[in-house]
């Protein structure tokens, strides 16, 4: 009688995972966490296959003390492609492949006496990652973006409490430009 009540119970959880989809995601990457750089993702689903995720981070720690300065302000958007079957995977899980692009401003100080302000950045490029639901709500996404990066940078030294600007240029990198290991909270509703 109680192994009958107990397989009855496993089928109710089982056909409420499988009629309820994931309307919205939230995430936070925690490789940006152990930067010190707080930040947040937002996915929508559109459709089976593809959806919209966006980002954001801004970590603004100043310490006029010593003089160090640690500031990014950067925002992102990235359209993704599900693979495999649909029909037997939940939303927002699987390997995928995604397309990005993002931008920003940042101002680094690690010395006393010098840093560097980049008055824009921008990143461009292809993404694969994979997403696996941990719980009924929580899931785990890793990912790896290829792709060009360009910055326009000017060097500064301190002197006397003002910036003396000392150089600057513009530099491109194409090859890694963003990696992911990100914490999901599933937003779900009922069909």
């Amino acid at each position: 009688m109680m192994s009958g009540q107990v397989i009855g119970q496993n089928k109710s959880v089982e056909s409420h995972s499988h009629t309820c989809k994931t309307v919205l995601a939230l995430k936070n990457n925690l490789l940006y966490d152990l930067a010190l750089a707080p930040n947040i993702e937002v996915e929508l689903p559109l459709g089976k296959r593809w959806s919209l995720n966006t980002e954001y981070k801004c970590p603004w720690w100043l310490n006029s003390r010593h003089d160090f300065c640690y500031q990014l302000l950067s925002g992102g958007m990235e359209a993704r492609y599900w693979l495999g079957d649909r029909k037997m995977c939940d939303r927002l899980t699987g390997h995928f492949l995604g397309i990005y692009t993002e931008g920003g401003v940042y101002d680094f100080q690690l010395k006393e006496e010098n840093g560097i302000r980049g008055r824009y950045y921008t990143a461009s490029g292809l993404t694969y990652g994979y997403a696996r639901r941990l719980t009924g709500y929580l899931a785990i996404e890793c990912s790896l973006g290829i792709g060009c990066l360009a910055t326009g940078y000017r060097k500064y030294t301190s002197y006397k409490g003002d910036l003396v600007w000392t150089n600057g240029g513009h530099y491109h990198f194409i090859g890694p430009t963003k990696a992911k290991v990100s914490l999901v909270w599933r937003i779900t509703a009922g069909q």
